[in-house]
Formats: C-alpha cells, sequence, structure tokens
C-alpha cells in the first residue's frame, strides 16, 4: 500500500491475458453493454474509478466507451441463478430424450429459419415478446422462450481464469481491495 489514498490502486494485469473472446450475453448481465437477456446489470454505467490505478488511467485512449467496474465483493455476492426480468429474446433449441426429458442443444437468436421451421410469426414487439415459457414443437426438437438465469449468460469456462485471479487477490489483499475496471472498444 501507499500512503497516497488516491494512488492506492494499481492494475495487476489485462484483462486479455485470462480472458479469451467477447461475450456480449455476459457483457450485458455484468456490465449493462449490449444488454439482450433481460437482465437488470450488476454494475452498469459506473464510469472510471475516480481512484483509478495509473496503468488503467493510461490505458485509455479514443473511442472507448461503457466504462464501468465491480468490487470482489460485490461479484462474489452474485446470485447467479437470479433469472432475468423478462424472457430471453433467445430461443432455447432442445431435443427431446426418449425418457421425455428436454436436451439443451442450443440458443439461437430469433431469425426467419426458426419461424419457418415451426410456423409461427414475429410478434409486434419482436422476439423479446414472448410469453415465458412458450414453446414450439418440431418433431423430437422443442423451441422455448425461457427466462435466462445470470449463470446462462457468464460462461464460467471463459470467465472462471478472471474469478480465480480476483479471488485469490481478494484472499491477499482483502475482498475490498480487488476491482475489475473494464471498457468497450
Amino acid at each position: 500500500m501507499r500512503s497516497d489514498p488516491l494512488d492506492r490502486w494499481r492494475g495487476v494485469l489485462d484483462l486479455r491475458d485470462v480472458y479469451g473472446g467477447r461475450s456480449d450475453p455476459a457483457f450485458g448481465c455484468l456490465f449493462g453493454v449490449h444488454e439482450r437477456l433481460g437482465f437488470r446489470p450488476v454494475a452498469s454505467g459506473r464510469g472510471l474509478p475516480l481512484d483509478v490505478s495509473p496503468q488503467t488511467r493510461g490505458a485509455q485512449r479514443e473511442g472507448l466507451s461503457g466504462h464501468t467496474w465491480i468490487g470482489w465483493q460485490e461479484l462474489a455476492g452474485i446470485d447467479w441463478d437470479e433469472p432475468s426480468e423478462r424472457p430471453d429474446s433467445r430461443v432455447r433449441h432442445y431435443r427431446r430424450r426418449d425418457d421425455g426429458t428436454l436436451e439443451l442443444v442450443g440458443t439461437y437468436l430469433w431469425d426467419t429459419g426458426f419461424t419457418g421451421r415451426v410456423d409461427v410469426e414475429t410478434s409486434a414487439g419482436g422476439p423479446a415478446d414472448w410469453a415465458e415459457r412458450r414453446e414450439w414443437t418440431d418433431g423430437s426438437t422443442v423451441y422455448r422462450a425461457d427466462r435466462a438465469r445470470r449463470r446462462d449468460a457468464v460462461d464460467t469456462t471463459v470467465w472462471n481464469p478472471v474469478w480465480k485471479i480476483m479471488e485469490v487477490l481478494a484472499d491477499v489483499h482483502g475482498p475490498g481491495n480487488v476491482r475489475l475496471v473494464v471498457w468497450f472498444g
């Protein structure tokens, strides 16, 4: 720790060092950027922290937006089973097993191919205007409009390295002394 309270934060690593890819569902669920799943974002629109580290401030350039941050304590307290506030704008595609249960195959955005396969029309409000649990069946294939859970939006295989590093830093420096600062280009 430094004696100057405004200089107590330091950048530890660039997120790109441990996070491989782009995830609009996660960015929307957590930070409110490209939000399409109906979540109230956890840490949206906070801007850069006033006491941002010199490394983070130095990484800023023109064309960046969506600056926000989340602390480890807040992140560790997220209810990953919390449902979205409205049905997901994507359709879940299931395969009906022989025992009648459904196996998730994938999640798809509404498209004309889907509407043609199941003979439905797009609602006036668009795909996100579906009634919750609306279901269309095509043989052993079931399409369903459901509410997403936060865990559906944030792929743990991609984000776990970030969470693990933050957790280790929280163990060493205290949970209130670790945060993730993000922005989007």
